[in-house]
């Protein structure tokens, strides 16, 4: 067993009932697909979310093809406070147990250049939609005693992030929220996991404005260690050898340091057009 998937530190919390009904946000296509198709394959019932229906319709028939016994899709814009509401509403009357927050997106480039409006989605989208779901999840489950959440983070979450400056520092705030989160919850019945993937072949990138790292890895390489761990009942998830040493280096030098090897490695992947601003 690697370093990456051992316990933190005696965190070891109940492990999830196979079966149970998980609904996954950003479910359309890289990591939020090759999770559904993790869970599928463990029988979850799945309530699939995205903003494109025919992405989620893919996403839906892999899931039955692997094993998962029902799956749901729902269209949503998680930025929009209304259609998580809405979204929320379905998935409550399909007694959902278990919240997958993976949605999420960046953009690249100076920071100075981008809009009000572009920093104002980016937030919407990768703060306000996931502690709103995970508010009506924990207001649904903590009356039964029993509810998983899962929050994809980043391994960017431990260094600052130039040139994708927003994105960086929102998976820092979601990693803190996450381990108080899970703290404050103990002995309750309802679990929270925090996962620290590193870079993705997805279309994460292009649609940041930026090349891919040339150290991305398939998305079905941290799906795979993601869901096995939280199934075990892991609070904290790094999902690969090199990513657990990103993790390690960015926690031993100072802070100043890693911005300046990030901002040389993002400099390096910019493309010559200006990212598209949502």
């Amino acid at each position: 067993m690697s370093r990456s998937s051992e316990p933190q530190r005696g965190r070891h919390l109940k492990k999830f009932p196979l079966g149970m009904t998980c609904l996954v946000t950003g479910a359309s296509s890289g990591l939020g697909r090759a999770l559904s198709r993790e869970l599928a394959q463990r029988g979850c019932r799945l309530l699939i979310t995205g903003r494109q229906s025919p992405e989620l319709e893919q996403t839906r028939r892999e899931c039955l093809e692997v094993g998962s016994p029902r799956v749901e899709l729902f269209c949503a814009d998680l930025t929009v406070p209304s259609e998580r509401q809405t979204l929320w509403e379905w998935a409550g009357h399909h007694q959902v147990e278990a919240l997958v927050n993976n949605a999420g997106a960046g953009v690249a480039g100076l920071w100075a250049e981008q809009s009000s409006e572009t920093d104002a989605q980016q937030l919407a989208l990768l703060l306000e939609a996931p502690l709103d779901l995970a508010k009506r999840w924990l207001w649904h489950c903590r009356p039964t005693g029993r509810g998983y959440l899962l929050n994809i983070v980043s391994a960017g979450a431990y260094q600052p992030g130039p040139y994708t400056a927003v994105y960086y520092a929102a998976k820092a705030f979601l990693s803190s929220w996450s381990q108080a989160l899970s703290e404050e919850l103990k002995g309750t019945g309802l679990v929270v996991t925090a996962a620290y993937p590193g870079a993705l072949k997805t279309a994460f990138a292009s649609r940041a404005g930026r090349k891919p790292s040339p150290w991305s890895r398939q998305p079905s390489f941290a799906a795979k260690r993601i869901i096995s761990a939280w199934e075990r009942g892991q609070v904290r998830i790094v999902p690969g050898v090199q990513e657990t040493w990103a993790v390690f280096l960015s926690r031993l030098f100072p802070e100043a340091w890693s911005a300046h090897v990030v901002s040389r490695l993002q400099a390096s992947l910019q493309l010559t057009q200006k990212p598209k601003t949502h």
